[in-house]
Formats: C-alpha cells, structure tokens, sequence
C-alpha cells in the first residue's frame, strides 16, 4: 500500500517545493523594491532606519517653523519701523516776498507714513 502512495506523495512535495519556491521568488523581488524605494527615501543616509529618518524631518520641519516664526515677527518689526520712517517728502518752491527776483524760498517737508513731521 505505501507503495501506491509514494508517488503521489512525491508529486504532492514537488507541487509544495514549487509554490515554495514561487514564494521565495516573489518575497525577494518584494524586498528588493522595498529597499530601492527606502533608498530613494533615506538617500544618502541609508544605514538609519525609515522611523529615524522621518523623526529628523520631523524636527527639521519644527526647526523651520520656528524659523519662519521668528522671521516673521521681524518683518512685523521693520514694517513698523518703515512706517514712522521718512517715507514722504517734498520740497515746495514760493516767492516769499514777493519781488520780480521768483521764486527764490523753499521748503521741505520729511513726513512718516501717518503724515506726521
């Protein structure tokens, strides 16, 4: 009896041995995807793990957010500063005693943006 089972137990190891194998084949192509998409990732810092990689972004995107906020106050800054700087002026030409010689007087006049002198 063992041997009219034997074949078929051979033809039944070859048909697992070849979906093993199958198995094999298809888990390295899949990590080797894996590992060319980590090293498009990580670039040239490959030896760190994906879950480092993204803790440094992570503090580099904090380190630009303060960035950007402490930018941000001093451009609020130097907008006041522009504000109470001489941003309009002029200068007006008169005749201030009215003689033939013209309009020989002049004045200027330095304002801020508010209009104050």
């Amino acid at each position: 009896m063992l041997q009219d089972v034997s074949p078929y137990l051979a033809l039944a190891s070859t048909v697992v041995v070849a979906i093993l194998v199958g198995l094999v084949v298809w888990l390295t192509l899949s990590l080797r995807r894996l590992q060319t998409g980590q090293r498009a990732v990580l670039g040239p810092y490959g030896r760190r793990d994906v879950v480092e990689h993204i803790a440094a972004l992570e503090d580099q995107v904090r380190n630009l957010r303060d960035a950007v906020e402490i930018l941000t106050s001093s451009v609020e800054e130097y907008r006041h500063d522009l504000d109470r700087s001489l941003s309009n002026y002029a200068v007006v030409r008169y005749d201030a005693f009215m003689d033939p010689g013209g309009q020989q007087s002049a004045s200027v006049a330095l304002l801020d943006n508010y209009r104050s002198g």
